[in-house]
């Protein structure tokens, strides 16, 4: 419940496996409380959201790229590409608006994470801050996303008019411990538009930054970050990005 990203998101198949994750849940968290649910498996997507309190508008979706640690079945997410391509978006995106609309005085912007199955859409989790998603949504909104949510926290304001451009593929390359490396190789980074933030590091020694590739299509945006990503590679060999 204290966790940072996916750190201590822990999935369990087996039931020889609880103790084994309740003990690492132990060695990271501050707190002997945890919280359990049922994950099914199929396709993760969020939805996203602007509330000014009274009126939700939702504005796109994205999918979802995890992995899980083989030794403590932590999950660990990598990115995504919005907007998701699915035909269900539009019923989720109607379901995403009421869900939102029921919690009184909810504002700015939100996000709706679910799992689809075959049966239909399961809800996993709502959270009303900004995720990780907000890094591709500023490339492709055609105003400006920050004074979006600005105006609907403060002006209780929402356009009419909300419209996207083209896609985003973005994705976290990671790179070893500041300690191994002299700052002058990590500072340039920090410049390189198409990372929108230095790299953070949870209690690892492997730190992580996410890449974000635009194009008109997914297809475009996937090319891009590859040809970004391999740049980046020959670059900063000595940064060991893995």
């Amino acid at each position: 419940i204290d966790a940072s990203d996916t750190l201590g998101l822990t999935l369990v198949e087996r039931e020889e496996d609880v103790e084994k994750a309740v003990n690492y849940l132990k060695s990271i968290s501050k707190h002997n409380k945890f919280i359990l649910f049922h994950y099914p498996h199929g396709i993760a997507v969020s939805i996203v959201l602007i509330s000014n309190g009274k009126k939700v508008k939702a504005i796109t979706s994205a999918a979802h790229e995890y992995i899980v640690s083989q030794n403590t079945r932590n999950v660990i997410y990598l990115g995504g590409y919005m907007p998701a391509p699915h035909t269900v978006m539009s019923q989720l995106f109607e379901y995403a608006e009421k869900l939102v609309s029921k919690i009184r005085g909810l504002k700015g912007m939100i996000t709706v994470s679910a799992i689809l199955i075959e049966s239909g859409p399961v809800f996993i989790s709502l959270t009303p801050v900004v995720s990780p998603i907000y890094i591709g949504l500023r490339k492709m909104l055609n105003i400006n996303a920050a004074q979006l949510i600005y105006d609907a926290i403060i002006n209780e304001t929402i356009p009419e008019d909300i419209l996207l451009y083209g896609s985003i593929y973005f994705k976290k390359i990671f790179i070893s411990n500041p300690e191994d490396m002299p700052i002058s190789h990590v500072q340039p980074l920090v410049n390189v538009e198409a990372i929108p933030s230095p790299p953070f590091y949870l209690e690892t020694d492997v730190g992580s930054v996410f890449l974000v590739g635009e194009g008109e299509t997914l297809a475009d945006a996937k090319k891009m970050f590859e040809y970004l990503r391999d740049g980046l590679y020959n670059i900063y060999k000595v940064v060991r990005i893995k």
